[in-house]
């Protein structure tokens, strides 16, 4: 997980006085959103196929981020996990349907699955919606995004064995989905 940068820029809009308020709240945002929308778009849409969908989706998901926000912010580490984590929150409803399929390692599902390499997102959302909220923020992170674990946990603000774990319990979930008939069918993608 990276450290928090030693030097914090605090922005409390509390006590800053007319303009100065205003800047301080515009370089904050300036700053965040453009990396809210870009992880909401990942996970939307990894390989940017679908811009003209799935932009306007992220940018409002990041919107409902900064409303959700304190009136205080420290941009530091801590600062940006903690909206990155409330961005994959934001995108699990919007996958509920989607028809896209997308390339995961095949050492992140076990091989009894016959995982062939491609997931549907419709059934990660699935599988992800049974699941707690740690999980699923990582699930969305690694599997939709396409995030090494390490990068997953450093962006969650996460150590990286509790990712691996998350990712584990995915796995097993999602295994556990296709034995009992209601997860995916692994093999060629449809055409």
């Amino acid at each position: 997980m990276a450290s928090p940068s030693p030097v914090a820029t605090e922005i409390n809009t509390d006590t800053l006085d007319g303009n100065a308020s205003v800047h301080a709240a515009d370089a904050a945002f300036e700053m965040l959103y453009p990396i809210a929308v870009g992880l909401g778009r990942r996970i939307l849409d990894r390989d940017g196929l679908n811009l003209s969908h799935s932009l306007p989706i992220a940018e409002d998901i990041a919107i409902q981020v900064f409303v959700q926000l304190p009136r205080k912010l420290v941009l530091e580490q801590k600062s940006v996990s903690r909206i990155c984590r409330l961005v994959a929150d934001g995108c699990l409803e919007a996958l509920l349907g989607d028809q896209t399929w997308v390339s995961v390692p095949r050492e992140l599902l076990p091989p009894e699955t016959g995982f062939s390499g491609e997931l549907p997102l419709r059934e990660l959302e699935a599988t992800l919606s049974e699941m707690r909220r740690s999980d699923r923020r990582v699930g969305l992170v690694v599997f939709a995004a396409g995030l090494t674990p390490s990068h997953a946990a450093s962006v969650l603000g996460i150590g990286l064995d509790k990712a691996l774990s998350s990712i584990n319990r995915i796995s097993k979930r999602l295994h556990d989905r296709q034995v009992l008939g209601l997860g995916p069918k692994f093999g060629a993608r449809p055409t």
